[in-house]
């Protein structure tokens, strides 16, 4: 029976981390996102508050793509302008940092709403994105 309980516990413990991490840094679902979010937490410790605030609304992005690709295009714009604003935070304002964040932002972006606007076309849902609009994409960005 205790061997049973073992089995069972470690069971629920796996595939409840296997979950939660799939949620984490934009799932494997999203493989581009994922590895971008990575070179981003980088950047966490310069403001941690505001990292994680970017981090939840991500986190929520990345849960509305496939149910409200509008409602996750929303919680994108709210991430990016966390990101943005983390490097703001560095004092002194000598450092590329802010460069680098900005550019990190303008790639998460587009990779992003990439796959918003493929949701959105599934769903028949119009979808103006703002980092696709109207830019020159680069196909070295996504290799």
């Amino acid at each position: 029976m205790i061997l049973f309980a073992i089995i069972a516990i470690s069971i629920l413990m796996w595939s409840t981390g296997r979950q939660m991490g799939s949620s984490i840094f934009g799932g494997m679902d999203y493989p581009d996102i994922h590895k971008i979010q990575m070179e981003i937490h980088e950047y966490s410790g310069i403001n941690h508050q505001m990292y994680m605030d970017y981090k939840t609304h991500m986190d929520l992005c990345m849960s509305r793509i496939n149910d409200d690709p509008l409602m996750a295009a929303d919680y994108l714009y709210s991430a990016l302008a966390y990101l943005r604003d983390i490097g703001l935070m560095i004092p002194g304002g000598d450092s590329g940092i802010p460069d680098i964040l900005n550019n990190m932002a303008d790639k998460l972006g587009k990779i992003t709403e990439k796959h918003i606007m493929i949701k959105s076309a599934h769903k028949g849902v119009r979808f103006n994105p703002f980092y696709l609009n109207n830019k020159f994409i680069d196909i070295s960005e996504y290799a």
